[in-house]
């Protein structure tokens, strides 16, 4: 299921949850284990370190292949917190947060290499 991710990712390609949610019903017999040592936490990582983290992240939560991969995000699915200033449940707010990082190394990265004037 990565690399059904990273696939999409790097052909510009969209996932639709639906059809993701049937291919991962099909692939719970045990696959996941498998999946996990086949090269899928290397995936993980250029999913991660890509310029669109946030929307696959997304897209993976949304089908249940993030909560499958990593356990302990799993467990914080659709958590809402309730405090007057939380306005995203703790998965969104976690994937939102990897946007906004990557926001920073952007700008980051562009000024770094603007010329001093």
């Amino acid at each position: 299921m990565i690399r059904i991710f990273r696939l999409a990712q790097k052909n510009n390609l969209a996932c639709i949850p639906m059809r993701l949610r049937t291919v991962d019903a099909l692939a719970q017999d045990g696959q996941h284990r498998a999946a996990r040592r086949s090269g899928s936490h290397r995936l993980f990582m250029e999913i991660l370190t890509s310029n669109d983290a946030e929307i696959v992240l997304r897209r993976m939560n949304e089908t249940g292949v993030l909560g499958h991969f990593i356990r302990a995000f799993g467990k914080i699915v659709s958590m809402m917190q309730f405090k007057m200033y939380h306005h995203y449940t703790v998965d969104e707010h976690l994937i939102r947060c990897i946007g906004f990082l990557q926001e920073i190394e952007r700008a980051a990265a562009m000024n770094s290499s603007s010329p001093v004037t």
